[in-house]
Protein backbone atom coordinates (compact mmCIF):
# COMPACT_ATOMS: atom_id res chain seq x y z
CA UNK A 1 0.00 0.00 0.00
CA UNK A 2 3.01 2.27 -0.17
CA UNK A 3 3.34 2.68 3.59
CA UNK A 4 6.60 4.24 4.69
CA UNK A 5 8.11 1.99 7.31
CA UNK A 6 10.56 3.36 9.93
CA UNK A 7 13.74 1.34 10.38
CA UNK A 8 14.64 3.06 13.66
CA UNK A 9 13.68 6.28 15.45
CA UNK A 10 14.93 9.06 13.17
CA UNK A 11 17.79 11.18 14.52
CA UNK A 12 16.27 14.45 13.26
CA UNK A 13 12.95 16.11 14.17
CA UNK A 14 11.27 15.11 10.90
CA UNK A 15 12.26 12.62 8.25
CA UNK A 16 10.71 11.06 5.15
CA UNK A 17 11.42 7.36 5.28
CA UNK A 18 11.79 4.51 2.71
CA UNK A 19 8.68 3.22 1.01
CA UNK A 20 7.45 0.12 -0.73
CA UNK A 21 5.65 0.35 -4.08
CA UNK A 22 2.20 1.92 -4.12
CA UNK A 23 -0.31 -0.17 -6.07
CA UNK A 24 -2.26 1.79 -8.69
CA UNK A 25 -5.76 0.73 -9.68
CA UNK A 26 -9.01 2.49 -10.45
CA UNK A 27 -10.18 3.35 -6.96
CA UNK A 28 -13.82 2.46 -6.23
CA UNK A 29 -16.55 5.05 -6.28
CA UNK A 30 -17.63 6.44 -2.93
CA UNK A 31 -21.25 6.76 -3.98
CA UNK A 32 -22.29 3.31 -2.68
CA UNK A 33 -24.77 3.12 0.18
CA UNK A 34 -24.13 1.46 3.56
CA UNK A 35 -26.99 -1.01 3.47
CA UNK A 36 -25.96 -4.04 5.50
CA UNK A 37 -27.34 -7.52 5.09
CA UNK A 38 -29.20 -8.74 8.17
CA UNK A 39 -26.83 -11.70 8.52
CA UNK A 40 -23.85 -9.35 8.87
CA UNK A 41 -25.21 -7.17 11.65
CA UNK A 42 -23.28 -9.04 14.33
CA UNK A 43 -20.13 -9.49 12.23
CA UNK A 44 -17.04 -7.44 12.94
CA UNK A 45 -16.44 -4.66 10.46
CA UNK A 46 -13.77 -1.99 10.16
CA UNK A 47 -12.94 0.74 7.67
CA UNK A 48 -10.73 -0.20 4.75
CA UNK A 49 -7.18 1.16 4.85
CA UNK A 50 -6.60 4.31 2.80
CA UNK A 51 -6.27 3.77 -0.94
CA UNK A 52 -2.95 4.68 -2.53
CA UNK A 53 0.44 5.60 -1.06
CA UNK A 54 0.57 6.13 2.69
CA UNK A 55 3.39 8.32 4.02
CA UNK A 56 4.52 7.76 7.59
CA UNK A 57 6.61 10.41 9.33
CA UNK A 58 7.90 11.10 12.80
CA UNK A 59 8.29 14.42 14.61
CA UNK A 60 10.30 14.55 17.81
CA UNK A 61 8.80 17.85 19.01
CA UNK A 62 5.53 19.75 18.65
CA UNK A 63 5.45 22.68 16.28
CA UNK A 64 3.73 25.40 18.28
CA UNK A 65 2.10 28.72 17.52
CA UNK A 66 3.23 31.90 19.24
CA UNK A 67 0.09 31.71 21.37
CA UNK A 68 0.91 28.17 22.53
CA UNK A 69 4.50 29.14 23.34
CA UNK A 70 3.35 32.21 25.28
CA UNK A 71 0.86 30.20 27.31
CA UNK A 72 3.53 27.60 28.06
CA UNK A 73 5.80 30.35 29.41
CA UNK A 74 2.94 31.79 31.46
CA UNK A 75 2.22 28.38 32.98
CA UNK A 76 5.84 28.09 34.10
CA UNK A 77 5.71 31.56 35.66
CA UNK A 78 2.40 30.80 37.38
CA UNK A 79 3.73 27.49 38.71
CA UNK A 80 6.55 29.39 40.42
CA UNK A 81 4.06 31.83 41.92
CA UNK A 82 4.97 34.68 39.62
CA UNK A 83 2.76 37.25 37.92
CA UNK A 84 2.17 36.67 34.19
CA UNK A 85 2.61 39.86 32.17
CA UNK A 86 -0.20 41.16 29.92
CA UNK A 87 0.85 40.56 26.29
CA UNK A 88 -0.83 43.63 24.80
CA UNK A 89 -3.41 44.00 22.03
CA UNK A 90 -0.92 44.02 19.16
CA UNK A 91 0.61 40.72 20.29
CA UNK A 92 -2.82 39.12 20.68
CA UNK A 93 -3.86 40.39 17.25
CA UNK A 94 -0.82 38.75 15.64
CA UNK A 95 -1.51 35.54 17.56
CA UNK A 96 -5.11 35.51 16.31
CA UNK A 97 -3.94 35.88 12.69
CA UNK A 98 -1.33 33.12 12.90
CA UNK A 99 -2.21 29.86 11.14
CA UNK A 100 -1.80 26.50 12.84
CA UNK A 101 1.50 24.74 12.11
CA UNK A 102 1.27 21.93 9.54
CA UNK A 103 3.45 19.37 7.84
CA UNK A 104 3.61 19.83 4.08
CA UNK A 105 3.95 16.75 1.87
CA UNK A 106 4.60 17.63 -1.77
CA UNK A 107 4.38 14.81 -4.32
CA UNK A 108 6.37 15.29 -7.54
CA UNK A 109 6.71 13.16 -10.65
CA UNK A 110 10.01 12.03 -12.21
CA UNK A 111 10.30 15.35 -14.07
CA UNK A 112 9.97 17.35 -10.86
CA UNK A 113 6.46 18.63 -11.61
CA UNK A 114 4.20 18.92 -8.57
CA UNK A 115 1.41 16.33 -8.68
CA UNK A 116 -0.25 16.86 -5.29
CA UNK A 117 0.19 18.92 -2.13
CA UNK A 118 -0.94 17.33 1.13
CA UNK A 119 -0.90 18.44 4.75
CA UNK A 120 -0.51 16.51 7.98
CA UNK A 121 -0.38 17.08 11.75
CA UNK A 122 2.61 18.95 13.18
CA UNK A 123 2.44 17.39 16.65
CA UNK A 124 5.13 15.16 18.10
CA UNK A 125 4.95 11.46 17.28
CA UNK A 126 4.26 9.19 14.31
CA UNK A 127 1.67 10.24 11.72
CA UNK A 128 0.32 8.86 8.46
CA UNK A 129 -1.01 10.78 5.48
CA UNK A 130 -2.44 9.01 2.41
CA UNK A 131 -2.13 10.15 -1.19
CA UNK A 132 -4.89 8.59 -3.31
CA UNK A 133 -2.65 8.57 -6.43
CA UNK A 134 -4.71 11.34 -8.00
CA UNK A 135 -4.07 14.88 -9.13
CA UNK A 136 -6.04 17.63 -7.33
CA UNK A 137 -9.54 18.34 -8.54
CA UNK A 138 -9.92 21.05 -11.17
CA UNK A 139 -13.59 21.65 -10.40
CA UNK A 140 -14.80 24.89 -8.82
CA UNK A 141 -15.71 24.22 -5.18
CA UNK A 142 -19.14 25.83 -4.99
CA UNK A 143 -20.58 23.32 -2.55
CA UNK A 144 -23.16 22.25 -5.13
CA UNK A 145 -23.41 19.21 -7.39
CA UNK A 146 -20.52 20.45 -9.56
CA UNK A 147 -18.11 20.11 -6.62
CA UNK A 148 -16.33 16.75 -6.72
CA UNK A 149 -14.11 16.94 -3.65
CA UNK A 150 -10.37 17.48 -3.59
CA UNK A 151 -9.29 14.59 -5.83
CA UNK A 152 -9.03 14.65 -9.62
CA UNK A 153 -7.77 12.19 -12.24
CA UNK A 154 -5.44 9.26 -11.61
CA UNK A 155 -1.69 9.73 -11.89
CA UNK A 156 0.21 7.37 -14.19
CA UNK A 157 2.45 4.58 -12.85
CA UNK A 158 6.08 5.59 -12.47
CA UNK A 159 8.67 7.02 -10.11
CA UNK A 160 7.56 9.76 -7.73
CA UNK A 161 9.11 11.74 -4.92
CA UNK A 162 7.57 13.15 -1.76
CA UNK A 163 9.17 16.16 -0.06
CA UNK A 164 8.43 16.84 3.59
CA UNK A 165 8.51 20.25 5.26
CA UNK A 166 6.92 22.11 8.15
CA UNK A 167 5.16 25.47 7.96
CA UNK A 168 5.17 27.44 11.19
CA UNK A 169 3.97 31.06 11.22
CA UNK A 170 4.44 31.21 7.45
CA UNK A 171 8.03 29.93 7.56
CA UNK A 172 8.61 26.72 5.56
CA UNK A 173 11.42 24.42 6.72
CA UNK A 174 12.42 21.49 4.52
CA UNK A 175 12.96 18.23 6.44
CA UNK A 176 13.67 15.57 3.83
CA UNK A 177 12.49 13.71 0.75
CA UNK A 178 11.92 10.13 -0.40
CA UNK A 179 11.32 8.54 -3.80
CA UNK A 180 8.84 5.70 -4.37
CA UNK A 181 7.25 3.73 -7.18
CA UNK A 182 3.62 3.63 -8.28
CA UNK A 183 3.02 0.32 -10.04
CA UNK A 184 -0.07 -1.10 -11.80
CA UNK A 185 -2.22 -3.61 -9.95
CA UNK A 186 -1.63 -5.92 -12.88
CA UNK A 187 0.06 -5.80 -16.27
CA UNK A 188 -2.08 -6.17 -19.36
CA UNK A 189 -5.75 -7.11 -19.28
CA UNK A 190 -8.46 -8.76 -21.31
CA UNK A 191 -7.89 -6.22 -24.06
CA UNK A 192 -4.65 -4.37 -24.76
CA UNK A 193 -5.04 -0.77 -23.64
CA UNK A 194 -3.03 2.41 -24.06
CA UNK A 195 0.34 2.98 -22.49
CA UNK A 196 0.03 4.37 -18.94
CA UNK A 197 1.60 7.66 -20.06
CA UNK A 198 -1.06 8.05 -22.80
CA UNK A 199 -3.83 7.21 -20.33
CA UNK A 200 -2.52 9.87 -17.94
CA UNK A 201 -2.17 12.47 -20.69
CA UNK A 202 -5.79 12.02 -21.82
CA UNK A 203 -7.05 12.21 -18.25
CA UNK A 204 -5.23 15.50 -17.76
CA UNK A 205 -6.86 16.83 -20.95
CA UNK A 206 -10.23 15.85 -19.52
CA UNK A 207 -9.33 17.55 -16.23
CA UNK A 208 -8.49 20.81 -18.01
CA UNK A 209 -11.82 20.77 -19.87
CA UNK A 210 -13.59 20.02 -16.59
CA UNK A 211 -11.86 23.06 -15.08
CA UNK A 212 -13.16 25.31 -17.87
CA UNK A 213 -16.67 23.82 -17.83
CA UNK A 214 -16.85 24.12 -14.05
CA UNK A 215 -15.70 27.72 -14.22
CA UNK A 216 -18.26 28.55 -16.93
CA UNK A 217 -21.04 27.09 -14.80
CA UNK A 218 -19.90 29.06 -11.75
CA UNK A 219 -19.71 32.30 -13.80
CA UNK A 220 -23.21 31.72 -15.18
CA UNK A 221 -24.59 31.17 -11.66
CA UNK A 222 -22.78 34.22 -10.29
CA UNK A 223 -23.88 36.42 -13.20
CA UNK A 224 -27.46 35.27 -12.78
CA UNK A 225 -27.35 36.43 -9.15
CA UNK A 226 -25.87 39.79 -10.23
CA UNK A 227 -28.68 40.32 -12.74
CA UNK A 228 -31.32 39.36 -10.17
CA UNK A 229 -29.83 41.90 -7.75
CA UNK A 230 -29.90 44.58 -10.49
CA UNK A 231 -33.52 43.70 -11.26
CA UNK A 232 -34.43 44.14 -7.59
CA UNK A 233 -32.49 47.41 -7.39
CA UNK A 234 -34.26 48.81 -10.47
CA UNK A 235 -37.61 47.95 -8.90
CA UNK A 236 -36.67 50.31 -6.07
CA UNK A 237 -35.40 53.04 -8.37
CA UNK A 238 -37.16 55.89 -10.13
CA UNK A 239 -36.25 54.80 -13.68
CA UNK A 240 -37.49 52.06 -16.00
CA UNK A 241 -34.91 52.78 -18.68
CA UNK A 242 -32.89 49.62 -18.07
CA UNK A 243 -35.58 47.00 -17.40
CA UNK A 244 -35.65 45.60 -20.94
CA UNK A 245 -31.86 45.48 -21.18
CA UNK A 246 -31.62 43.45 -17.96
CA UNK A 247 -34.34 41.06 -19.18
CA UNK A 248 -32.49 40.57 -22.48
CA UNK A 249 -29.26 39.74 -20.64
CA UNK A 250 -31.11 37.23 -18.46
CA UNK A 251 -32.45 35.50 -21.58
CA UNK A 252 -28.98 35.34 -23.09
CA UNK A 253 -27.60 33.87 -19.90
CA UNK A 254 -30.43 31.34 -19.69
CA UNK A 255 -29.66 30.18 -23.24
CA UNK A 256 -25.99 29.75 -22.32
CA UNK A 257 -26.95 27.60 -19.35
CA UNK A 258 -29.01 25.43 -21.69
CA UNK A 259 -26.00 24.98 -23.98
CA UNK A 260 -23.82 24.04 -21.02
CA UNK A 261 -26.11 21.85 -18.91
CA UNK A 262 -29.34 21.34 -20.85
CA UNK A 263 -32.90 22.66 -20.85
CA UNK A 264 -34.03 22.40 -17.23
CA UNK A 265 -37.72 22.51 -18.17
CA UNK A 266 -37.34 19.58 -20.56
CA UNK A 267 -35.30 17.73 -17.94
CA UNK A 268 -38.08 18.15 -15.36
CA UNK A 269 -40.54 16.53 -17.78
CA UNK A 270 -38.16 13.75 -18.79
CA UNK A 271 -38.07 14.95 -22.39
CA UNK A 272 -35.18 14.18 -24.72
CA UNK A 273 -32.94 17.06 -25.73
CA UNK A 274 -29.81 17.73 -27.70
CA UNK A 275 -26.48 16.74 -26.22
CA UNK A 276 -24.91 19.49 -24.14
CA UNK A 277 -21.31 20.39 -23.39
CA UNK A 278 -21.51 18.67 -20.02
CA UNK A 279 -23.02 15.55 -21.59
CA UNK A 280 -20.17 15.23 -24.09
CA UNK A 281 -17.69 15.78 -21.27
CA UNK A 282 -19.40 13.15 -19.13
CA UNK A 283 -18.94 10.58 -21.89
CA UNK A 284 -15.21 11.34 -22.04
CA UNK A 285 -14.82 11.55 -18.26
CA UNK A 286 -16.99 8.79 -16.81
CA UNK A 287 -15.69 6.27 -19.33
CA UNK A 288 -12.07 6.83 -18.30
CA UNK A 289 -12.03 8.19 -14.74
CA UNK A 290 -12.19 4.75 -13.09
CA UNK A 291 -10.44 2.75 -15.80
CA UNK A 292 -6.80 2.02 -16.59
CA UNK A 293 -7.60 0.90 -20.14
CA UNK A 294 -7.43 4.32 -21.76
CA UNK A 295 -9.57 6.38 -24.11
CA UNK A 296 -11.53 4.84 -26.96
CA UNK A 297 -12.29 6.77 -30.19
CA UNK A 298 -15.70 7.61 -28.72
CA UNK A 299 -14.09 9.19 -25.67
CA UNK A 300 -11.64 11.18 -27.80
CA UNK A 301 -14.37 12.43 -30.15
CA UNK A 302 -16.64 13.37 -27.23
CA UNK A 303 -13.88 15.43 -25.64
CA UNK A 304 -13.11 17.19 -28.94
CA UNK A 305 -16.79 18.05 -29.42
CA UNK A 306 -17.07 19.33 -25.85
CA UNK A 307 -14.06 21.59 -26.38
CA UNK A 308 -15.42 22.98 -29.66
CA UNK A 309 -18.81 23.81 -28.15
CA UNK A 310 -17.17 25.16 -25.02
CA UNK A 311 -14.95 27.56 -26.99
CA UNK A 312 -18.01 29.17 -28.58
CA UNK A 313 -19.82 29.37 -25.24
CA UNK A 314 -16.84 31.02 -23.55
CA UNK A 315 -16.72 33.72 -26.23
CA UNK A 316 -20.39 34.53 -25.75
CA UNK A 317 -20.11 34.42 -21.97
CA UNK A 318 -17.07 36.71 -21.98
CA UNK A 319 -18.93 39.23 -24.13
CA UNK A 320 -21.79 39.34 -21.65
CA UNK A 321 -19.78 39.25 -18.41
CA UNK A 322 -16.68 41.27 -19.36
CA UNK A 323 -18.20 43.82 -21.76
CA UNK A 324 -21.97 44.22 -21.76
CA UNK A 325 -22.72 43.79 -18.03
CA UNK A 326 -19.97 46.16 -16.79
CA UNK A 327 -21.16 48.78 -19.29
CA UNK A 328 -24.69 48.47 -17.91
CA UNK A 329 -23.48 48.66 -14.32
CA UNK A 330 -21.52 51.81 -15.13
CA UNK A 331 -24.68 53.47 -16.46
CA UNK A 332 -26.60 52.33 -13.37
CA UNK A 333 -24.00 53.98 -11.16
CA UNK A 334 -24.26 57.22 -13.12
CA UNK A 335 -28.07 57.08 -12.74
CA UNK A 336 -27.74 56.69 -8.95
CA UNK A 337 -29.32 53.23 -8.84
CA UNK A 338 -28.74 51.32 -5.58
CA UNK A 339 -25.38 49.55 -5.57
CA UNK A 340 -25.43 45.83 -6.37
CA UNK A 341 -22.84 43.06 -5.89
CA UNK A 342 -20.28 42.85 -8.69
CA UNK A 343 -20.13 46.56 -9.36
CA UNK A 344 -17.04 48.66 -8.65
CA UNK A 345 -16.67 50.37 -5.29
CA UNK A 346 -18.72 53.58 -5.59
Amino acid sequence: DGTTCPRSPPPIPGESLPTVAAIRSASPSRSGSRQWNIELITAFTAPNPPFGAVFTYYLRDDRKTDLEERRAREEEIAAEGGDTPYPGFEVMKEEALEKDPVVLLTVEDSAGAVVRRLTGPAKAGFHRVAWDLRYPSTMVDTGGWRSRGDSGVLAAPGTYRVRMATRVDGVVTELGEQSFEVVPLWDGGTLPGDEPSAVGAFLREVAETMRLVSAAGAVIDETSERLEAIEAALARSTTDEYDDEVAEMQRRLYAMRDRLSGDQQRAKMGENQDHTIEKYLQVASFGTAYSTYGATPTHVESLETANELLAALRRDLAQLVDVDLPALEERLEEAGVVWTPGRQVP
